[in-house]
């Protein structure tokens, strides 16, 4: 197993140019963070590394939980096909029985560099090289534009109208935003509500799932209850609760479980 040592507690990180794999074999190299002072704190329960591939394809690790300081994470075969790979630490707690973003870290950005052995018949002998090219320190408000920079275009927010029912009570649409893996949109909700999630999607060739993540900027105007629907994950096991402020609501469709999960951080009122 390859281990490739990334340390957040130095101002200079950088690996140390290990192989990190083959092309066709994965899950053979290990990424370990040494993680910084200010992600060390007591009120940190886990974390989990947010990677996006050259492709943007957006993937975050399982739980992970600090031992002696560092995280690690075996790197799995869709971190491994572009040239680029961005990583991102995000640290979470629990803050009024909802589980937050306590902090993250800056975003690490490594290059794949590919180099074909001479007079390999047959195999793909292609070995990738992980070599950090710069570190980007950003303020947590900049780290979405900071990842956004390697996708072709740059996306706004969509807007969506919640659909009222007519019993005081409303529907928020999110089935026919796009095909995109990522997609970003907002809304504005002052009465109980539901969601409607798209529907799964196949490769139609292998049957995998692919990933889909949403991310909601919603604000809530009153008090209301929220029906998240039946067969929902919830990051940290835990049912969320909204009063009124803003929020952002992520929506994961995790391939593994074949089951929406749903995260949501409070950001205030505002005021």
């Amino acid at each position: 197993m390859q281990i490739i040592t990334a340390d957040l507690s130095s101002d200079n990180v950088f690996p140390n140019g290990d192989i990190i794999g083959s092309e066709g074999i994965f899950n053979a190299s290990t990424l370990k963070i040494i993680l910084s002072e200010g992600l060390l704190s007591p009120e940190i329960t886990y974390y989990r590394m947010l990677f996006k591939n050259g492709f943007g394809e957006v993937y975050y690790s399982e739980k992970l939980y600090a031992s002696q300081g560092e995280i690690s994470c075996i790197l799995w075969d869709r971190l491994l096909v572009a040239k680029r790979l961005s990583v991102q630490v995000e640290a979470y707690g629990i803050e009024e029985s909802e589980t937050v973003i306590l902090d993250k870290s800056r975003v690490l950005t490594f290059t794949l560099d590919r180099s074909i052995e001479a007079g390999v018949n047959g195999e793909n002998e292609n070995k990738y090289l992980l070599n950090a090219i710069h570190v980007l320190d950003k303020r947590i408000g900049e780290v979405e534009t900071a990842l956004s920079n390697y996708t072709k275009t740059k996306t706004v927010a969509l807007a969506v109208t919640p659909t009222d029912n007519g019993d005081d009570t409303c529907t928020v649409d999110l089935s026919n935003l796009g095909s995109q893996s990522e997609i970003r949109c907002k809304t504005s909700i002052d009465s109980d509500c539901s969601f409607n999630l798209p529907a799964p999607e196949t490769d139609g060739v292998s049957g995998e799932y692919f990933e889909k993540e949403i991310l909601l900027y919603a604000e809530f105007t009153d008090e209301v209850s929220i029906d998240w629907g039946e067969d929902i994950l919830f990051y940290g096991n835990a049912i969320p609760d909204v009063s009124e402020g803003y929020y952002e609501i992520i929506f994961t469709f995790d391939a593994n479980a074949e089951k929406w999960c749903v995260g949501v951080i409070s950001k205030g009122d505002g005021e």
